[in-house]
């Protein structure tokens, strides 16, 4: 933020970041799934989109992107059920150089995996164990810890 002083005025110039996500009818993935709905052709069709942006995020990017935050309600579905994944609050950059990182816990009860409880660093298959929760998830149409809903650890970076 630059503040400058010019008589009795200050302007002020703030400069924003942004991302966008096109609107087309997007829900989340989450409505889709739940409660107790059997499986159905738009859930499976998730789950390969949602796989993709994991790879791409893992080794396509200039910097490996650890999301951190894999789940139904982060994934946002458009009209015709393709996957986008959402809310990138918790997410690690991971320079290429780099295999792993060591943070403090992050995500969500019930999608964390074994890593954070253990202390040892952090490595992409973090998200890959909680999109494994996902995917049970969508096969049986239920969550997979009843009661923590919601239940978030950790903090934005």
């Amino acid at each position: 933020m630059d503040i400058s002083s010019n008589n009795n005025f200050i302007s002020q110039s703030v400069v924003l970041l942004l991302l966008c996500f096109t609107f087309n009818g997007i829900s989340m993935a989450s409505d889709t799934i739940y409660p107790g709905q059997s499986l159905s052709g738009n859930q499976t069709l998730t789950s390969p989109g949602t796989a993709r942006g994991l790879a791409y995020l893992h080794e396509e990017c200039r910097d490996c992107i650890i999301h951190c935050d894999i789940k139904p309600d982060n994934i946002l579905l458009d009209a015709e059920y393709n996957p986008k994944l959402a809310d990138f609050g918790l997410a690690k950059l991971v320079g290429r150089h780099h295999s792993r990182i060591l943070t403090t816990m992050r995500g969500t009860v019930g999608y964390l995996a074994p890593e954070w409880f253990s202390g040892k660093a952090i490595t992409p298959k973090a998200d890959v164990f909680s999109y494994g929760m996902l995917l049970i998830e969508v096969i049986s149409g239920r969550r997979n810890i009843e009661g923590f809903v919601g239940l978030q650890v950790g903090r934005p970076c």
